[in-house]
C-alpha cells in the first residue's frame, strides 16, 4: 500500500482526520525532510475536548493535548489536501461520498503500517482505557514514519 501512497506526492501540504495531535505528524515528517501543514478533524462532536485517558497516554509521548478540540471535517479540506488519511476503509468511503476528495490521495493509515499489514482499520480508542490510546498512539505513529519514509523515497525517484 505504500505505493497508493508514494504515487501521488510531490508535496505534502495537509492531513486529516486523526487522532493524534497534529503536531506529533508534522515532527515525524520535518524529521526526514518533508515540513507539512497538518490538519485534524473528525465527523462528529466539535468543540468536545480530548478525554482524560487520552490526554495521560499523549502526554507520555510528549504531546499536550489539552487545548485539542475536535473539530467536524470540512469538505473543503480533503478537495485541496495533498493527501488525506482515514482510520479506517468505512471512512475512506465516507470522505469520498460526501466531500470530493481525491481517491487516489485519500488513504487508510493503518495500510502504512509495517507490522500490522493485515488490520487496515485503526481503532477509535475512546472510552476505552489508557493502554489502548498507547497502542493506537504507537500505531499511528510507526504508521506517519512510514509515510515519511514513502515520501523521502519518492522525492528521490
Amino acid at each position: 500500500m505504500l505505493s497508493r501512497a508514494r504515487g501521488a506526492l510531490r508535496r505534502l501540504k495537509r492531513i486529516v482526520e486523526g487522532r493524534l495531535h497534529p503536531r506529533r505528524r508534522r515532527a515525524a515528517l520535518a524529521a526526514r525532510g518533508h515540513p507539512a501543514s497538518v490538519a485534524s478533524a473528525g465527523f462528529s462532536r466539535p468543540g468536545r475536548p480530548s478525554p482524560p485517558t487520552a490526554r495521560a497516554a499523549a502526554a507520555r509521548r510528549d504531546v499536550d493535548l489539552a487545548g485539542h478540540r475536535l473539530r467536524v471535517l470540512p469538505a473543503e479540506e480533503t478537495t485541496s489536501a495533498d493527501l488525506v488519511l482515514v482510520m479506517s476503509p468505512g471512512q475512506r468511503r465516507r470522505v469520498l461520498r460526501d466531500s470530493g476528495a481525491r481517491p487516489e490521495r485519500t488513504v487508510v493509515l493503518g495500510d502504512l503500517d509495517p507490522r500490522d499489514a493485515d488490520r487496515r482499520a485503526i481503532i477509535d480508542p475512546f472510552d476505552r482505557p489508557e493502554e489502548v490510546f498507547d497502542e493506537v498512539y504507537a500505531r499511528i505513529d510507526r504508521c506517519c514514519r512510514a509515510l515519511a519514509a514513502a515520501l523521502a523515497e519518492g522525492s528521490r525517484g
